[in-house]
């Protein structure tokens, strides 16, 4: 834009109008229940390790409890080229963190917390929407809630 059609939107008062709605942009990607399946059971699917599959690994970031035990069981990459420590694959970490999650007390009590921290999400009436970030893009969300929400069985539908 130059600068004198910039000078007779100002005179003209005309920048004070909306933007059109195809020109903006949405940071919220929401997921709502269709046909039996409740906004309960889209919960329940999120708070439930098992579902998330190879994202699990991303809690290796949020969480230095589940980082040192990772770090402790699959050992440093000199460790596993000299014993017989597991393959360290995103599947394989991810397995030991469900498993992790499943199994130790402290980290089962605060599994909903840090499984909210992977999107973001949050409970809004009838519908959970997550907002992306720098860090969390919504191509991101909706890959995990496809993964989590198809593992689960739950029917919903996603809007970006």
């Amino acid at each position: 834009m130059n600068r004198y059609s910039l000078m007779y939107l100002m005179e003209n008062d005309m920048g004070d109008e909306s933007t059109p709605a195809r020109l903006r942009i949405t940071k919220n990607v929401v997921v709502t229940p269709q046909g039996n399946s409740t906004t309960q059971d889209l919960v329940n699917a999120l708070e439930n390790p098992n579902n998330y599959g190879m994202y699990l690994s991303s809690l290796l970031h949020t969480n230095k409890n589940i980082k040192d035990k990772v770090a402790a069981y699959f050992g440093t990459p000199s460790q596993r080229a000299h014993s017989t420590r597991p393959e360290k694959t995103a599947t394989n970490i991810s397995a030991y963190i469900a498993d992790l999650l499943n199994t130790n007390s402290d980290l089962n009590r605060l599994a909903p917390v840090m499984l909210s921290k992977i999107t973001g999400y949050k409970v809004t009436g009838n519908e959970i929407q997550a907002t992306s970030t720098p860090k969390i893009t919504k191509d991101y969300i909706e890959k995990v809630f496809t993964t989590v929400f198809d593992n689960a069985g739950v029917t919903y539908n996603l809007t970006k």
